[in-house]
């Protein structure tokens, strides 16, 4: 391939580089229009949509929601797209595919598009929290009040409401959220492993991904027992006597040998789930899409992370829609597509296959019955929104560092516990 010359405009550059992104277009036969059971949203009819109407729509999406044929995710979104462009006769809608983050990421390559070739930002895009919060920072995506329905408690999940809202104010809406869950091999334990009991008392190995540099497991099971992340002043901290349980647990483990030291090298859920899957243990913290798009059911079972008491936990990692345009004559429609695609009909069917838990509860009474719902049922109850990304950052290295020094150092629960506590008062 030739090399770009530098000489070029950046518009140009830009141009070339956004213009490689995936657009599918297949056909299908839509069904009956169905919008959030909620405040009403701007409509329109295919007899009332204006002769000005924007004729093309372009959505920027992560790869889990690219709409395919190659995974049945991807065609259920494809089929709802053309379901609402034949509602819309001359309508046409592009889906180009970003990665999640990186110099071609959706939050760099928007804020490039923004400064350099407006004409090629999208109508709607996909955003975690994280980068949601940058995205209005800048002033890339649009305030949502009044243009949709502010999601609410009580059918909106509790996991998924503080994804909705940047600085209190409506920026997005909830599409689906990432949870790790407790993956086992069926026939090796007499019932589902729920408690640290249950994992200590059966002689079974277990993993979790200690190497994990943000400690996500760890700080799951210190929410579990209402350890505080901010002291009074809103400064980060740690309550040294509850982590120290959490740190006494993975001791016992080690004690008992279902805790092999190697959970060292292991950095995330997705590598503790391959070595699951290669027999390499009997139970693992398991990426909740990974387990429902690649399980063997008469293989593996699931449950929510194990807690000191059994009931569980979960953090969940939430995706929302943001509307990028700031065209009046385009908003409209654009949030009619977002409602669309929010539907409960449908939202619960796409999240199903995308192996993530929905935002609604009337969205997860649309999954098919069987055990994948009933996973997703205990999971929802027991669900706490991920913290937030900048504490996370601070108090994960923490988190991992007391980790380390107990299974990698030999260092005493509760002595490891009072040196994170220090690590962040003393920062």
């Amino acid at each position: 391939m030739q090399k770009i010359n530098r000489r070029l405009p950046v518009y140009l550059i830009l141009t070339v580089a956004l213009s490689g992104c995936l657009t599918t277009n297949p056909t299908t036969t839509p069904g009956p229009p169905t919008m959030i059971p909620s405040s009403p949203v701007p409509t329109a009819s295919a007899t009332e949509v204006p002769q000005q109407s924007p004729r093309s729509l372009t959505l920027w999406v992560a790869p889990p929601f690219a709409s395919d044929s190659e995974s049945s995710a991807g065609a259920l979104l494809t089929e709802r797209l053309r379901s609402f462009e034949q509602l819309h006769p001359g309508l046409s809608i592009q889906v180009r595919v970003k990665s999640i983050d990186g110099p071609s990421g959706l939050l760099e390559t928007l804020i490039a598009a923004n400064a350099a070739a407006p004409a090629l930002l999208p109508d709607a895009i996909t955003f975690s929290t994280s980068s949601m919060e940058i995205a209005v920072s800048k002033n890339l995506v649009i305030g949502l009040d009044g243009v949709l329905p502010v999601p609410e408690d009580p059918d909106w999940y509790e996991f998924s409401l503080p994804a909705a809202r940047v600085s209190g104010n409506f920026f997005g809406l909830p599409i689906a959220s990432e949870v790790d869950i407790l993956a086992y091999l069926s026939d090796l334990y007499t019932s589902p492993p729920r408690s640290w009991d249950d994992l200590l008392g059966e002689p079974r190995s277990f993993l979790f991904p200690a190497g994990d540099p943000l400690a996500t497991f760890t700080l799951a099971q210190y929410l579990s027992l209402d350890g505080y992340l901010l002291n009074s002043d809103e400064d980060p901290t740690l309550n040294p006597a509850v982590l120290s349980e959490v740190l006494t647990f993975y001791n016992a483990a080690l004690a008992a040998q279902i805790l092999p030291y190697s959970v060292r090298q292991i950095t995330s859920a997705e590598q503790s789930w391959s070595v699951l899957q290669d027999n390499g243990a009997a139970s693992a913290v398991t990426p909740l899409t990974f387990y429902m798009l690649e399980h063997d059911s008469e293989k593996f079972s699931a449950v929510p992370l194990p807690t000191q008491g059994g009931n569980g936990v979960g953090l969940a990692s939430t995706w929302s829609w943001a509307i990028v345009t700031q065209d009046a004559e385009r908003i409209p429609i654009v949030a009619e597509l977002l409602a669309w695609l929010s539907a409960p009909d449908f939202l619960g069917l796409w999240t199903h296959s995308l192996g993530m838990l929905p935002p609604t509860s009337a969205s997860l009474a649309a999954w098919p019955e069987g055990d994948d719902a009933a996973l997703a049922s205990s999971l929802v109850t027991v669900t706490q929104p991920m913290p937030h990304s900048s504490l996370r950052l601070t108090i994960g290295p923490v988190l991992y560092d007391s980790v380390e020094a107990v299974i990698g150092g030999g260092e005493a629960p509760t002595t490891a516990a009072q040196a994170a506590a220090e690590a962040l008062s003393n920062p």
